[in-house]
């Protein structure tokens, strides 16, 4: 019993939370606008103080990304963008995270993300596109740009069929959920449609019997 104690007591230990996770929290509300850099300067102050101080500030933005509403979405890439504009290469390495590369490869490659915060996260990849090619360790970082292209899906389809070839498992696998899902949605949409049609066809019939 004392074993099973410890195993949930370790699942349900809470992350790191300090100033770093406030900070966060407070500049993705609606008190900041879109592009506002103020209080970006004393988060990055916040993280430099802290040995855990780049995996939380990952982390807070992260859930941002996947969880925040589009605001929320727009001012983390704002943010993300500042801070790896001015961290050292240690900062950025540790900063750029699995699970946060993975959260921006999910919102590159969803189709239904909200228009503006899809073209700020385009920009973002493409500066970085340019900023680490030259540099080995960032490779990962530099090749997210490609997750962001072909918005067109119906022009571009070569160029995806060719970019599926160095998707990770776990991006395919997304990819695959997605289309089967598409699928089922469009068939439940065909469905009630033609239920639809079938009640108000039932519905004429029985007034022009009333009548």
């Amino acid at each position: 019993m004392s074993a099973l104690k410890l195993a949930v007591s370790a699942l349900n230990r809470e992350k790191p939370h300090s100033s770093i996770t406030d900070w966060v929290e407070i500049l993705t509300s609606p008190s900041y606008t879109d592009e506002a850099y103020d209080g970006i300067p004393e988060l990055a102050t916040s993280i430099s103080l802290q040995s855990t101080g780049p995996s939380e500030a990952s982390r807070a933005i992260r859930k941002k990304i996947k969880h925040g509403d589009n605001h929320q979405k727009y001012r983390a890439l704002v943010i993300l963008k500042a801070l790896m504009e001015n961290g050292d290469h240690k900062f950025q390495t540790a900063y750029m995270d699995d699970q946060l590369i993975d959260a921006l490869k999910q919102l590159a490659s969803d189709p239904i993300a909200d228009t503006k915060v899809k073209k700020k996260l385009v920009s973002i990849l493409a500066s970085w596109s340019t900023q680490f090619k030259n540099d080995p360790s960032m490779s990962t970082i530099a090749g997210l740009y490609r997750y962001s292209r072909p918005n067109d899906r119906r022009s571009h389809a070569r160029s995806e069929s060719a970019d599926t070839t160095f998707l990770s498992p776990y991006d395919k696998d997304i990819a695959k959920k997605r289309a089967k899902q598409e699928k089922e949605d469009a068939k439940e949409r065909a469905r009630r449609a033609e239920e639809e049609a079938r009640q108000n066809k039932n519905r004429s019939r029985r007034a022009a019997f009333q009548l």
